[in-house]
């Protein structure tokens, strides 16, 4: 448990409707700087259009810094480290001024901001792990599996989708697959 207040977006900005799709008029979005976590040989950051158009939010991104990446040898390597990310994103005292870093991409609309230094946004977390070890997931004292997937429960879509692939996989009727994806047990390992 974070046992730590977080604050929801929709605290933060009013939005119409959480769940709309329509892209906002350009006086409607706000100015943000973040950073990306693409490697090297990645030109473009993974910006996806209808999470900034919910947000409501027109975004610049900066690469974060290589020192930050697992295999700072190998370009190609998706992965950062979180512990060697935090000297660059920690608020108000970051261990280099973020204008120090090069701009990777502009927003949309033409803003040029450095990533913001008092709340850390980034365009793509997938490849970021707490240690030097890559696809931590599958190890069981990963935080992301001990501290944050516990807390993950499927929709119905998927857990019947689950329950037919199963299914066919053993050959068997739907009522005789055990419950999955009902619990946070199942995403422990034993």
């Amino acid at each position: 448990m974070l046992r730590t207040p977080l604050v929801e977006w929709y605290e933060v900005k009013a939005l119409p409707d959480p769940t709309s799709i329509q892209p906002p008029a350009d006086a409607e979005r706000e100015q943000l700087g973040c950073w990306s976590t693409r490697h090297e040989n990645e030109l473009k950051p993974g910006r996806v259009e209808s999470i900034v158009n919910n947000l409501r939010l027109d975004v610049s991104y900066t690469r974060m810094a290589g020192e930050a990446r697992t295999h700072k040898d190998n370009p190609e390597d998706p992965f950062l480290d979180l512990n060697h990310m935090v000297p660059y994103i920690f608020p108000n005292e970051p261990i280099l001024p973020v204008e120090s870093f090069p701009l990777m991409e502009e927003s949309p609309l033409g803003h040029r901001l450095p990533p913001d230094e008092k709340m850390a946004c980034f365009d793509y977390l997938y490849y970021t792990t707490s240690s030097r070890e890559t696809f931590e997931w599958r190890f069981a004292w990963s935080p992301v599996w001990r501290f944050v997937a516990k807390h993950l429960h499927f929709t119905d879509h998927i857990t019947d989708l689950a329950k037919t692939y199963l299914a066919k996989a053993f050959d068997t009727a739907e009522n005789n697959i055990p419950p999955v994806g009902s619990s946070p047990s199942c995403f422990t390992s034993h």
